[in-house]
């Protein structure tokens, strides 16, 4: 029991992290976009990588996203991925409570 208690904190910060790390952008931008173009570039991206069938299409929406965004905020997107793939990695698969992330 207490192995899945402290996996739960170690998760929890993660997600606490990414919340920190979107906050460093709403200044600007609502959270809720944020976390929207976040999940839509890392798609982007991952997709690109795997397949190039659509990759001109895909890479032309990628670039209209970031244009949103200056360079010192584009940085803090890998941070939300690294995060992210640390959670799921701890939790081996995807947590059940990000999907009320974007709620947050």
């Amino acid at each position: 029991m207490a192995r899945k208690s402290s996996t739960y904190k170690i998760s929890n910060s993660h997600v606490t992290d990414m919340i920190k790390l979107i906050n460093k952008l709403a200044y600007k931008h609502s959270s809720y976009q944020i976390f929207n173009d976040f999940l839509e570039l890392s798609a982007l991206s991952i997709s690109n990588a795997v397949d190039l069938g659509q990759y001109d299409k895909r890479e032309a929406r990628y670039m209209e996203i970031v244009e949103g965004y200056d360079k010192e905020e584009l940085a803090i997107f890998p941070e939300l991925l690294a995060d992210l793939v640390l959670l799921w990695v701890k939790k081996n698969g995807p947590p059940t409570y990000l999907e009320g992330f974007s709620m947050r």
